[in-house]
């Protein structure tokens, strides 16, 4: 899903001016090219902004 202006307002600066998208099941907060930055608000980690490892 797009990410909305809620979810970019949790996101650090430079990940919400960079990110496009989040994935529903994992969290995962992603470009248009597919790199992912970190997840979000994960189901499955249950944290608000977690980075890639």
């Amino acid at each position: 899903m797009e990410l909305t202006e809620g979810m970019r307002a949790k996101l650090p600066p430079e990940v919400a001016e960079k990110a496009t998208h989040r994935c529903m099941t994992c969290g995962a907060v992603y470009d248009a090219a597919g790199e992912v930055y970190g997840f979000l608000d994960s189901e499955v980690l249950d944290q608000s902004w977690r980075v890639r490892t």
